[in-house]
């Protein structure tokens, strides 16, 4: 049987429709219609009459003010046109509109010297890290490491292009170009969560009524509606009434609006769409309200994927070896990992080994289970209608999305494995379902992507260039209130299963911090404790892990309370030539304020430059100033440093940079240890072991850092 992918349809079938005012004047009169009884030919024609060139409600074009090139010189001039006239001009020209709206040739008719070095770093880099793959396979560290390091430089230079673009001090400068790269980065980004979001969750980012109206009236005039009603007999699926309509919107809008009058006002036209109208609404693109409606049917075909014979006698694997789909190959390889770890799948295929006989098998059942349910993928996921509100995601409250940034849209199907299992768990079956469902939508955002690309211009042979490619399978993973930090194990990578998952964590605080290396080996001790019990299914003891924490607490405190340096921050005093201010203003002040107050006690500090051992101080207003001093053993220096702050007119002092040089061997002064403001610094040391309890939903901090973990445990 030939395979034909479900979720994407060929590059011809993409094309450019952008045409705002068309699609303005039929999604008005599809409502009016539906509103006021009347057809759509008169709904046009009064839209027609209304907006035109004299009408009550004339439309007059924004004015757009833009830099437009001479094509005879190359230089720049101020221009001023209407918005849409700029928009149906540069889609006349077949140019590429960014999403900032500025324009470029199409790349049929001449490439730039900037995308021919793009797309040279792109091809080297593909090649590099299928090499650092296969030495990874064969367990060649060395060269393994050597290439990741080589395509890592690929990377940089094309990154460091766009950086290069924004900045006017050298030969590439183009400011256009850095945010028109930029803005397309987040829009393919943006795509890709929106589409997980209503694919898995079934949220769609409604932050008002008009974006839900807009959506139906949209969704309606752009699917094939004939398709919609053939796939609703084939596969007896349920037919959504108004009240089912107004719920999926209810489900959506929850996060944002709960005003009844406006649910009431789309209760009444939904009500005047026909079923097929409402299905389309309800099914597009949203698996997961289609399970909503129709539980044992996609539970039947999630079980036909996952949960079958994998037996086929020595003809019929003759017949299929090396011939099966591909990609469908590397979903059964995925499914099946007992028989595939740390292997390359590559060597495998066709191969006839006996993991090759399995996963021919697993494909090929694969490929008549997708063929069965051709018609209703197609029909519902490859349409047109890409989730609404893509340019405000970043304000949207997510669902399955745990994870976004820039570039990249890390999702959970989670609620999919407790939903066909029962239970959260891991094992088998479950992340079987787990990469069925991330096969659908690594195409279902191709699909989105072909018809951004499209859209924007690009040319056809260019048509795939922006994609997002499903490049890590973590089983387990642990989110954080701080942004682009996370923690995981990293079981696939881009089709690679490891066959021992590796740590993989994300942000400063957790592996690039200044913290003590014993910290950093605590807080991943704690990530991997916490792994390793979900993945083994047992329960996590939230009071073992606070006793580790707070363990380590007292540690520091004892550290510091018996003079220990091991915590201190380190910092510098330079020379006083390379601060701009005068000595008395900058850092270089540190140095002269040593000498003078705690010089005499505790020996001089070297002329600068300097490391230091940077000390958070109580002394943070007068009267702790004073309280702290009538402690002092050594009231001399007491004395001289309150004479300091008087002579500076300072009534607090709130960081001391002790010279690192004398207290190497030696403990701090009493005086000076009286004066740390402690918890300050134990929050400072411990933020990564925080976040790790954060991920579990512990959540203790506050702005006034009034308790710490050892308070209690």
């Amino acid at each position: 049987m030939q395979y034909v992918n479900p979720f994407v349809l060929s590059d011809d079938t993409y094309n450019r429709t952008i045409d705002p005012i068309k699609d303005y004047k039929e999604d008005t009169a599809l409502y009016l219609s539906r509103q006021l009884g009347i057809s759509l030919e008169e709904a046009q024609e009064f839209i027609k009459e209304t907006i035109g060139k004299g009408g009550a409600l004339e439309w007059h074009q924004p004015t757009l003010h833009y830099l437009q090139r001479d094509p005879d010189t190359l230089d720049r001039h101020q221009a001023t046109t209407g918005i849409a006239s700029y928009i149906y001009k540069h889609l006349k020209e077949n140019s590429v509109i960014a999403p900032t709206l500025t324009t470029y040739s199409n790349s049929d008719e001449g490439v730039s010297l900037e995308a021919e070095f793009t797309d040279f770093n792109i091809e080297k880099r593909d090649i590099t890290k299928g090499e650092m793959f296969a030495a990874i396979a064969l367990g060649d560290a060395d060269t393994a490491g050597y290439k990741k390091n080589e395509q890592i430089g690929y990377k940089t230079n094309n990154n460091g292009m766009s950086g290069a673009f924004a900045s006017a001090s050298n030969s590439l400068s183009n400011l256009t170009a850095h945010s028109s790269l930029t803005s397309t980065c987040r829009v393919t980004a943006a795509i890709g969560s929106t589409d997980n979001e209503r694919f898995l969750s079934g949220a769609r980012h409604y932050r008002n009524d008009e974006i839900a109206l807009y959506n139906l009236l949209s969704i309606s005039n752009n699917t094939d509606l004939e398709a919609v009603g053939n796939a609703l007999s084939k596969y007896n699926l349920y037919v959504p009434t108004t009240e089912d309509v107004v719920d999926v919107i209810r489900h959506s809008a929850r996060f944002y609006w709960r005003d009844e009058n406006k649910f009431e006002k789309l209760r009444v036209f939904i009500d005047r769409l026909t079923d097929v109208e409402k299905t389309a609404f309800v099914y597009a693109g949203d698996l997961y309200q289609v399970k909503n409606y129709n539980d044992s049917f996609v539970r039947t075909f999630l079980s036909r994927m996952v949960e079958f014979d994998t037996t086929l006698t020595d003809a019929e694997y003759e017949a299929l070896k090396g011939k099966v789909d591909y990609g469908l190959y590397g979903l059964a390889w995925k499914v099946r990992p007992e028989y595939t770890e740390e292997q390359e799948m590559k060597k495998h295929y066709g191969k006839g080994t006996e993991a090759d006989r399995v996963i021919t098998a697993m494909a090929f059942n694969m490929t008549h289970v997708l063929m069965d349910y051709y018609d209703f993928f197609k029909t519902f996921f490859t349409t047109f209608n890409l989730p609404p509100s893509n340019a405000f995601f970043p304000q949207a409250i997510r669902e399955c999305v745990i994870t976004g940034d820039t570039d990249s849209t890390i999702f959970t199907t989670q609620d999919w494995v407790k939903w066909y299992c029962g239970k959260v768990s891991i094992g088998r079956v479950e992340g079987a379902v787990s990469e069925v469902l991330v096969y659908m939508k690594e195409f279902s955002v191709a699909h989105y992507l072909a018809v951004m690309s499209a859209n924007l211009g690009s040319s056809r042979k260019n048509l795939r260039r922006e994609q997002m490619k499903n490049e890590y399978m973590f089983p387990v993973y642990g989110s954080s209130e701080i942004k682009k930090h996370y923690y995981a194990y990293e079981k696939i990578r881009e089709g690679f299963i490891n066959g021992t998952m590796k740590l993989d964590r994300k942000g400063l605080q957790y592996k690039a911090s200044t913290a003590p290396a014993s910290v950093i080996a605590l807080s991943d001790s704690l990530m991997e404790r916490i792994m390793d019990t979900v993945y083994a299914n047992k329960k996590i003891s939230l009071r073992e892990i606070l006793v580790l924490v707070a363990d380590y607490e007292r540690k520091i405190l004892a550290d510091i309370e018996s003079g220990g340096i091991t915590f201190y921050r380190a910092s510098k005093v330079k020379e006083a030539e390379s601060y701009t201010k005068p000595g008395t203003e900058s850092p270089y002040r540190n140095y002269l304020m040593w000498n003078e107050i705690f010089g005499p006690s505790y020996g001089e500090a070297p002329v600068p430059p300097y490391n230091t051992f940077k000390i958070p101080l109580e002394l943070t207003k007068k009267d702790k100033v004073k309280l702290y001093l009538s402690e002092f053993e050594d009231q001399a220096c007491a004395t001289r440093l309150q004479n300091w702050l008087n002579k500076t007119e300072r009534d607090n002092l709130n960081t001391l940079y002790v010279p690192m040089d004398l207290f190497t061997n030696k403990a701090i002064p009493k005086d000076i240890v009286s004066m740390v403001r402690v918890r300050d610094l134990v929050f400072d040391v411990m933020i990564s072991c925080y976040l790790v309890l954060e991920s579990m939903g512990y959540y203790f901090r506050n702005d006034a850092k009034t308790r710490l973990i050892c308070d209690d445990y």
